[in-house]
């Protein structure tokens, strides 16, 4: 679904419209949702400012994606504080 939704405004370029749609996703999902370039580049989230967000290029479950794999890892969430499960899908996929 994600993919789907994110994909004219990928191929577009429109990367600032990207912000409003995971807000709306994350909404109607009732998840967090956070899409990320190919660099790693936060390009939006739907619960968090982007303006304080990290590169996520280095994060096991991005690296898993950018190499193809379906990925996903349970680690400690600073911003949270607690464990979370992560996942991450290339847009081809």
């Amino acid at each position: 679904m994600i993919n789907d939704a994110s994909e004219p405004y990928m191929l577009a370029g429109e990367f600032e419209d990207i912000e409003e749609l995971t807000e709306r996703l994350g909404e109607s999902i009732g998840a967090r949702i956070t899409i990320i370039g190919l660099k790693g580049v936060v390009l939006g989230d739907s619960d968090e400012d982007l303006a304080t967000m990290e590169n996520h290029g280095n994060r096991p479950e991005v690296i898993g994606a950018l190499s193809g794999d379906i990925t996903r890892s349970i680690r400690y969430s600073i911003t949270l504080r607690c464990d979370m499960m992560y996942g991450a899908v290339s847009r081809n996929q």
